[in-house]
């Protein structure tokens, strides 16, 4: 039998997988989580939560661990989007997790997923391959259809920022705007427009054509003053003249338009 101090610890470290998905599903997949997280630091592993079809793959050592802890167990994407949620933006998507919690709640959505890093990109890529549902996009989502470029390419994976750049930079990323992204998808309106972009939702909440905003049903958006000054400012000023009923879920200010 174990000694009772470890059961104490297994149980505490176990314990929001357990209430998540029950105490024998949650339990397996903190294991595999913990398991896999013991590898090299940037290898890649695979698990398999309880719910979704296909295996969610991560990399060991890196801030994945924290998304799949934030999105995956603790519900941090868990908006009230009614019944049928027709179109989702998903900005930043990072590894794709949010988007594939969005694709298990609601499977008839079409969900844009937009990150700017290629790596993370290229693992969105494969943990939303086997969703037909769901379109991973290299770009980022800016006030102008422009280009930028990460300023602080050492941070950690979850927390890169853009800045303006030329077309000729060598590390030149696509920007676009949420307009654009509704005449390409050929949505008439915007279920979800999810804004986790690390500062740079002053830009797209203040400058530009706004006129999406008319379409939007509901705008979730994790704020970054503590990054870009002026960001709660940017919301706010959007929201003044227009009826919203906003509520906090996390670490995002959810707001349902209309």
């Amino acid at each position: 039998m174990a000694p009772a101090h470890l059961v104490g610890r297994f149980l505490a470290a176990s314990r929001r997988s357990r209430a998540r998905f029950g105490h024998v599903r949650g339990t397996f997949f903190w294991l595999q989580v913990r398991q896999g997280s013991k590898r090299p630091a940037g290898r890649e592993f695979a698990v398999r939560a309880p719910g979704f079809l296909h295996p969610i793959f991560l990399r060991a050592g890196t801030s994945d661990l924290g998304v799949l802890q934030q999105i995956i167990v603790n519900g941090g994407s868990d908006f009230d989007l009614g019944t049928h949620p027709a179109f989702i933006i998903d900005a930043v998507a990072n590894i794709g997790l949010t988007c594939l919690a969005f694709a298990r709640r609601y499977p008839s959505a079409k969900i844009v997923a937009l990150e700017v890093d290629e790596d993370n990109f290229n693992l969105l890529c494969r943990n939303v391959l086997q969703y037909p549902n769901i379109t991973p996009l290299r770009a980022a989502l800016w006030s102008h259809v422009e280009f930028v470029r990460i300023r602080n390419p050492g941070a950690e994976a979850w927390a890169f920022q853009v800045e303006r750049a030329s077309a000729s930079d060598p590390g030149a990323i696509p920007a676009t705007t949420v307009g654009r992204l509704l005449e390409s998808f050929a949505a008439p309106q915007i279920s979800l427009l999810k804004l986790d972009i690390e500062g740079s939702e002053r830009e797209v909440l203040s400058e530009g054509d706004q006129s999406w905003v008319e379409r939007t049903e509901t705008l979730a958006v994790e704020l970054h003053d503590r990054f870009r000054p002026g960001c709660t400012k940017a919301l706010n000023e959007l929201l003044s003249n227009r009826p919203h009923r906003r509520v906090t879920h996390g670490e995002y200010e959810v707001v349902y338009l209309g």
